[in-house]
């Protein structure tokens, strides 16, 4: 039926550790992957497209090389636990890419055309080399204690890069910077940074 919302759930389960998802493509289902409470799920070479809900994983999740397209709902495509690793994805026109735990290595990643958010990540996480473009709201939102480098982060509706201080934040590039706890403004490290202005 035309314009129907998707249905369904592809993948689900819970209490179970080392889930491996790999070399496929879940496409138009209400929910894709929904393994919340658990442990150390592998994502890996998968396309999601067109999926109200995307993948839901638990602590020290890895989600690598795969692709995250449309995912209608007002959250994010990826949402895994702490200690998680998000890796060589590509997000094209989700209301928001990804939402990543504390403690969580984020790297090389592309976001483009989110309707909400880009990549938001929790503390005491590393976020390098990551590529965030015309996101409608907020860009990078990465939490305090964390180490962020070598990002680009350009066209967000409402602010590119925010950081929460203190944190080490080397060689960004960004239309804007905002700073989460400027209380703690001096206890952030900046450094060959190119910010365009600040919000």
């Amino acid at each position: 039926m035309t314009g129907a919302r998707p249905e369904g759930l592809a993948i689900s389960g819970s209490a179970t550790n080392g889930v491996r998802i790999l070399n496929g493509t879940i496409s138009n289902f209400g929910t894709a992957v929904s393994l919340a409470s658990t442990e150390h799920v592998v994502i890996r070479d998968m396309t999601f497209d067109g999926n109200d809900n995307g993948v839901h994983v638990g602590l020290g999740a890895a989600v690598k090389d795969s692709y995250f397209h449309q995912t209608a709902s007002f959250d994010a495509a990826v949402i895994a636990g702490e200690g998680s690793v998000l890796d060589h994805c590509i997000f094209r026109f989700n209301d928001i890419s990804a939402r990543m735990g504390p403690g969580s290595l984020v790297t090389y990643n592309v976001s483009k055309r989110g309707n909400e958010d880009g990549i938001i990540v929790g503390e005491k996480s590393v976020v390098i080399g990551n590529s965030v473009f015309d996101t409608y709201d907020e860009g990078l939102r990465v939490g305090a204690r964390s180490t962020v480098v070598n990002n680009n982060v350009f066209g967000s509706g409402a602010g590119d890069l925010y950081i929460t201080c203190p944190s080490n934040v080397m060689g960004n590039s960004a239309g804007s910077l905002a700073l989460s706890n400027r209380d703690q403004e001096a206890s952030c490290k900046f450094s060959d940074n190119l910010f365009l202005g600040e919000y």
